[in-house]
């Protein structure tokens, strides 16, 4: 298990709280399976010029199998990286209870405020915009498993609602 944090990575589409989480399609296909065991998953496109994705490669954040799929193009043909968090693990065992499954919530998200790194919270400080420019520290299992862990927030833009791209 490896822990990386990349900075100064200008974000898109984040879906970081409980009440917006990405629940999935509801179509029944095996994505849509996936993330219903999840209960939901934690998501934000993390942009990706040239030099941010070879730091994003050289860091640890694999290229390659499954997990290599979360390197994308938008439609404007700009590189990100889907970065997503389960909202709970179906597969880990409760410590406390011995039961199956164990619930992880929304990745954590922080700011420094004179120096000190405290808790960014939603409801006083808004959600993410798009751009909103943040560090984010991943946890890396085996070359195959890579879970966005949090977010520290660099540049705060403030969301401003809608999501219609103007597409049908």
């Amino acid at each position: 298990m490896a822990i990386i944090k990349i900075e100064g990575i200008p974000i898109k589409w984040a879906k970081m709280t409980e009440d917006d989480r990405d629940m999935g399609p509801e179509d029944g296909s095996d994505v849509a399976l996936k993330i219903t065991a999840k209960k939901g998953q934690y998501t934000v496109d993390l942009m990706l010029n040239a030099e941010k994705k070879a730091e994003f490669i050289s860091s640890g954040i694999p290229t390659k199998g499954l997990v290599g799929q979360n390197y994308k193009k938008d439609k404007n043909g700009e590189d990100y990286y889907y970065a997503k968090a389960p909202h709970f693990n179906p597969l880990f065992k409760d410590p406390a209870t011995g039961e199956q499954g164990v619930l992880i919530g929304a990745p954590k998200i922080w700011q420094t405020v004179d120096g000190e790194v405290v808790p960014w919270v939603i409801s006083e400080h808004g959600k993410l915009g798009n751009g909103t420019v943040v560090t984010a520290k991943f946890n890396v299992y085996k070359q195959s498993i890579v879970q966005l862990i949090g977010l520290m927030i660099e540049e705060h833009v403030p969301f401003e609602g809608g999501g219609d791209d103007g597409e049908w």
